[in-house]
């Protein structure tokens, strides 16, 4: 069953309501915008249960979008986060647009049980409930500039999903096709990828391990655009595949993501 989209307009920015899936009264659920890689459940407890590791990431607030070896071309980043902490509360001039897998009901896994390669696994606001209002504030999203960086933002939680980041070594650079379920109108998902001109895949870097306080060492990735960092607009088929809508839209953005391992902690 499909939970109906809605949309409002809070201080000149537009709001998506997301819709989302909801299991039937059968065992059988509806497919994902995305086509892969799904949540394991709607519960708070998902990464718990799967020892994956929960996944702490950030949005870049601008992007040098300069082709390598040419001199650096700074950029309003065309998808950003909604310039808050993992906590809710308000970011700074030093640390915003940060997300952490449960905390504020933000869904986010680094899935080795999914895939063993790991996959980047996010849905920003689907596990929010009203009862964290008072303590995280309004549901966690993401600000996509549809219409321009000098345009207000489009307001949105989407599954988003990034496979096979694992087989990367520290340093290691690769290419992978991003995915972003916004389900707006005539828009299920927008896509970083090949196979959707003039959209490419994304630039995915291995960063260096980080050493936790309790002795763990975490992975890290940065994940950005590149080519023309434009981002394909693409539609679900009856079959289940994915097909370009025709438009795309000028996104460059970049994602630094990094592990939390189990046990992780949880907010509120």
């Amino acid at each position: 069953m499909l939970r109906l989209t809605a949309s409002r307009l809070v201080a000149g920015v537009t709001v998506i309501v997301l819709a989302s899936w909801i299991p039937s009264c059968t065992s059988e659920t509806a497919p994902d915008p995305n086509g892969s890689a799904p949540r394991l459940s709607n519960s708070k407890s998902t990464s718990t249960a799967t020892a994956d590791p929960n996944a702490y990431f950030t949005f870049a607030d601008s992007i040098n979008v300069a082709a390598s070896g040419s001199p650096a071309s700074w950029t309003r980043a065309g998808i950003q986060g909604d310039g808050r902490l993992i906590n809710g509360a308000a970011g700074s001039a030093s640390l915003s647009n940060e997300y952490q897998g449960d905390y504020c009901g933000v869904y986010a896994v680094v899935g080795y049980s999914q895939k063993a390669e790991a996959t980047f696994n996010v849905d920003s606001d689907i596990n929010w409930t009203s009862t964290m209002q008072p303590v995280c504030g309004s549901a966690r999203l993401f600000a996509f500039y549809l219409g321009g960086s000098a345009a207000p933002p489009t307001m949105n939680g989407p599954h988003s999903v990034i496979d096979t980041l694992g087989v990367l070594s520290v340093g290691q650079v690769s290419h992978r096709l991003v995915k972003f379920g916004v389900q707006l109108s005539n828009c299920d998902g927008i896509r970083f990828g090949n196979d959707y001109p003039p959209a490419s895949d994304a630039k995915v870097t291995r960063l260096a391990d980080v050493t936790t306080s309790s002795g763990s060492v975490a992975k890290q990735w940065r994940v950005e655009s590149q080519g023309s960092h434009r981002g394909a607009c693409v539609n679900r088929t009856k079959n289940g595949s994915f097909v370009s809508s025709g438009v795309t839209y000028y996104l460059p953005f970049a994602i630094t993501i990094r592990e939390v391992l189990q046990p992780a902690p949880k907010f509120p």
